[in-house]
């Protein structure tokens, strides 16, 4: 054990070092975009870090331990949406924009602009991540889960406001060759072990369709819209050097995702068949812990930690980035070595603020499903009319935005401000409807009622 807590801390020194050596950055492109300057094997590898992190890797596994093949249902939406992405890539790479709220406000103007970077920053809190690398090192080491998820938010934060967007692409392909190297390494551990046996799983395990339900569905809405309305995959596309070939990297990202993928359902299986776990998020963890030698768990857990830190930072940067260059930036008319200056600081407060989420939730996949959710239903509408050429007036956009968004978090937390006992029974089951559905609902609703106003 000692020689896995000792090459964790090996491991966050040289993610401070990247950052220490790349902080000299005066320029907004190029703390933002690396000064659209990242090639096709880094790209493929900035894409999968940057999607496959704590949600993907320990939330998949731990979703795998609870329902089986019903995990699916929080995997191929990804892909299909990607494959969709392609088609519309075009569209996107015409505009030479910084940041996703910036190319939306090519088409709706500065107030959609605006609107968007303030909701971006919701989805760029990270408590998943946090979450996730806390639960690691309080079981690998004496620190307990709060210490830990400080710990992680320390790292996260400093190599990412130091080097910016180079230095989190650089450390994205670090962190994306561990956590396949930690992957591979675990497979021959799972598939020659003789407990794992199939036939001591449940038989509901193997029908992906026994547990198709609401909270199903919204997984499928959120995973397949995700990659069309990624602020961070927006701005790598962006940084591209000129020529790139953006297409084939997302392919490749597919392909690697699925292997991810196949080895995160097999250790959600064999932790169901062997371990009875009080928290689900442990399931992969206790594979490294029981199934590996004192070397490979040492390369496993540094694995994890890196899908962990690579989604973290990517987020971390978009938000602050978008805040810095829509918002700050169109205020304040600043130069632009103080609108690095304040990039820096936004990536604070956002990891300040998803610190405290993580502190509230204590399991990954809900903080992501609720973040996930005020993000699309507030973005979707206008996004997709942009990418299909359906144009909104601008107003239109900002409303579909501003509700969409407020009514989902209204929504979530109904219950708290008005108890369901002050309501009939008949009424009740309204109140069941997921907050997604209603935010896209009302985002649609608004977004055309203002279209046709004069």
């Amino acid at each position: 054990m000692d020689l896995v807590v000792i090459a964790i801390a090996l491991y966050f020194l040289v993610l401070l070092s990247i950052g220490l050596y790349l902080r000299k950055i005066k320029s907004e492109e190029g703390f933002i975009l690396a000064n659209r300057q990242i090639n096709f094997p880094l790209l493929i590898a900035t894409i999968i870090a940057t999607f496959y992190g704590a949600s993907a890797v320990i939330g998949g596994a731990s979703i795998a331990y609870q329902i089986g093949m019903g995990v699916l249902w929080f995997m191929v939406p990804f892909y299909l949406g990607n494959i969709f992405l392609i088609f519309v890539l075009p569209k996107i790479q015409k505009e030479n924009a910084f940041t996703l709220p910036d190319f939306l406000g090519r088409f709706y103007g500065s107030r959609v602009v605006v609107a968007s970077s303030s909701i971006l920053a919701v989805l760029c809190l990270v408590p998943e991540s946090i979450i996730a690398g806390g639960k690691i090192l309080e079981l690998l080491t004496p620190l307990s889960l709060e210490i830990g998820m400080f710990l992680i938010f320390c790292v996260i934060v400093i190599y990412t406001l130091l080097g910016g967007m180079r230095s989190v692409v650089i450390s994205d392909l670090l962190q994306f060759s561990l956590m396949l190297l930690a992957l591979a390494i675990l497979v021959p551990y799972l598939i020659t072990q003789p407990t794992m046996r199939f036939e001591f799983l449940p038989a509901e395990f193997w029908n992906p369709i026994n547990y198709f339900d609401q909270e199903t569905l919204v997984w499928f809405i959120l995973l397949f819209f995700l990659p069309i309305t990624s602020a961070p995959l927006y701005q790598r596309i962006f940084a591209s050097v000129k020529g790139v070939n953006i297409k084939k990297a997302i392919l490749f990202s597919v392909i690697i995702w699925i292997f991810i993928d196949a080895v995160v359902l097999l250790s959600g299986f064999f932790s169901a068949i062997n371990y009875g776990l009080e928290d689900p998020d442990q399931a992969i963890f206790m594979l490294g812990f029981k199934l590996l030698p004192p070397a490979l768990q040492a390369i496993f857990f540094i694995g994890l930690l890196s899908a962990i830190m690579s989604t973290a930072d990517s987020f971390l940067h978009s938000g602050a980035s978008s805040l810095t260059h829509d918002v700050y930036r169109r205020v304040t008319k600043k130069q632009e070595v103080k609108l690095v200056k304040m990039n820096r600081i936004l990536v604070v407060i956002l990891g300040i603020m998803s610190l405290y989420l993580a502190l509230h939730f204590r399991q990954i996949v809900p903080a992501l499903i609720f973040l996930l959710t005020v993000w699309i239903s507030g973005i979707l509408i206008p996004t997709l009319s942009a990418l299909l050429n359906f144009r909104l007036k601008e107003s239109a956009a900002f409303a579909a935005i501003i509700v969409g968004s407020s009514t989902a978090v209204l929504w979530k937390f109904l219950p708290a401000i008005y108890p369901l006992t002050e309501i009939p029974q008949e009424l009740h089951f309204i109140f069941e409807i997921d907050p997604l559905f209603i935010g896209l609902s009302c985002s649609l609703i608004i977004a055309v009622i203002v279209n046709k106003l004069k």
